[in-house]
């Protein structure tokens, strides 16, 4: 008999073969697989070349199966959604690392592909349902950029996980992957995180953007 723990695993497990691995599961790990819910979606970055197979090799196990019709800018794709409303699961899918545009806040907007190779590139193998997650570099970039472009806010789980992993990343690499998305303000944006000030990122790219 399928339940939610069980479906889950089995859906890390095809995502893992059918990739050769290449994948990474995004963020609030420690929700997954116990709290996760058709709400508390789980996140995944896929490469969009493995995409149909993926979509083929889960369809047995009775997923609702659809694209966002967001607009999509500079490359970037729709979102894909596995949903199984019976058993309370829901993988939300990108196949870039994409951020919601400033300007429209329903749009996606590939920002640099780079981001989206050190995501995968530098993706951690754990013995975890999830099996593979972000470096902590990477990581920490991706809240960054979550709370400033999706979120339009830095919420409390996600300042205590960036917090968290401010004193275990390297530097020069952060900042790096931060200039490839906040170009004039990453020494702002970068200072800030730092300095562990990231209650207001968005109000401060704003408004540095304003200038």
């Amino acid at each position: 008999m399928m339940n939610k723990i069980k479906l889950i695993e089995e859906t890390f497990k095809t995502i893992n073969k059918v990739t050769n691995g290449r994948f990474s599961t995004l963020r609030n790990l420690d929700l997954i697989p116990e709290s996760s819910s058709l709400e508390n979606d789980i996140d995944l970055l896929i490469p969009s070349v493995y995409v149909k197979q993926v979509v083929e090799a889960v369809k047995s196990s009775s997923y609702q199966i659809y694209q966002d019709n967001s607009p999509c800018l500079y490359g970037a794709h729709p979102h894909i959604h596995f949903k199984h409303s019976t058993l309370d699961v829901h993988f939300d899918i990108m196949t870039g690392m994409y951020y919601r545009s400033v300007a429209n806040n329903t749009a996606f907007v590939n920002i640099d592909k780079r981001l989206t190779r050190s995501a995968l590139d530098n993706a951690v193998t754990v013995d975890k349902v999830y099996i593979k997650h972000l470096s902590t570099n990477d990581e920490l970039v991706h809240l960054v950029c979550h709370c400033i472009f999706d979120k339009r806010e830095t919420t409390d789980k996600y300042q205590s996980r960036i917090l968290e992993l401010v004193d275990k990343i390297n530097p020069p690499t952060v900042h790096k992957l931060m200039s490839m998305v906040f170009y004039k303000a990453t020494d702002l944006i970068y200072s800030k995180v730092l300095d562990k000030d990231v209650k207001n990122l968005f109000n401060d790219y704003i408004t540095f953007k304003d200038y």
